[in-house]
């Protein structure tokens, strides 16, 4: 069995510096038999700073703190955790040696127990991991998915020179690592019956912060925006559709404009 001793009182001047710099104080001590924990600490699922210091709260009180170690690659914390009354909730928190900050270690919670030993190194340990990195969303997700960098990612580049923008791409579904065209999404639909002209088009959920208005012209050189209207829905994309009786000429152009709001 491995034990690792990172948290004592009376360690070296390094491990007192560590141990004092994270303002957590002294733990709580109760007479029950302790429990412990070895932990696997994280910061974006990589390992944090040595000389970080974790903290085991039961609400806001201090029931035990350890000096992280590396070893073998990760780092590592060995709680020995102080139990008042078992079933306790107990949260974490990590002072990071590198930023000088504490922040508590989010949607873990763990019930004390006196005694219990079942996180232990080296195949059940509690894997605290604090996540920093912004999860991409909408435009900025869907430019990462289609590898698009540098003036080819910004919103009105046409890296593949097939005249439809990234935005557009983005709003419509259109795949944005090759050349494209509307066609290519199914929910793009227009007919003509009865002597009247429907037009159908898809906009992606995720699209916030950005308009889709639909323009209207019977010669291509006069446009006017046309009111469509929801229709529901398809996967990722809700529906709208816009139908209007064909004129004289027997002429009707749409086009449609996406803007960032």
């Amino acid at each position: 069995m491995l034990v690792l001793n990172v948290a004592s009182s009376s360690g070296s001047e390094d491990d007192s510096e560590a141990t004092t710099s994270d303002n957590f104080g002294e733990p709580v001590v109760y007479p029950n038999v302790s429990m412990t924990i070895m932990a696997d600490v994280q910061v974006d699922r990589k390992p944090v700073p040595t000389n970080s210091v974790v903290g085991v709260f039961a609400g806001n009180e201090l029931r035990a703190k350890s000096t992280v170690i590396d070893f073998e690659g990760k780092t590592l914390a060995n709680l020995t955790i102080y139990v008042n009354t078992d079933g306790e909730a107990l949260t974490f928190k990590l002072w990071n040696a590198s930023t000088g900050k504490t922040v508590d270690i989010p949607n873990l919670s763990v019930l004390a127990k006196s005694g219990d030993a079942s996180y232990s190194y080296p195949n059940n340990m509690l894997v605290l991991n604090i996540t920093t990195t912004v999860e991409l969303k909408g435009f900025a997700k869907w430019v990462d998915d289609n590898k698009l960098t540098g003036d080819n990612a910004l919103p009105t580049a046409k890296p593949h020179n097939d005249g439809i923008t990234n935005l557009e791409k983005f709003v419509f579904g259109l795949d944005g690592s090759r050349a494209t065209s509307y066609g290519a999404n199914p929910n793009f639909k227009h007919s003509v019956e009865g002597g009247v002209a429907s037009f159908q088009f898809p906009v992606r959920k995720d699209a916030s912060g950005i308009s889709v208005k639909l323009m209207m012209s019977n010669d291509m050189s006069n446009w006017e925006e046309a009111d469509a209207v929801s229709i529901g829905e398809s996967g990722e994309f809700n529906l709208f559709n816009y139908s209007a009786p064909l004129p004289l000429n027997g002429k009707l152009f749409f086009k449609l404009k996406v803007l960032e709001k």
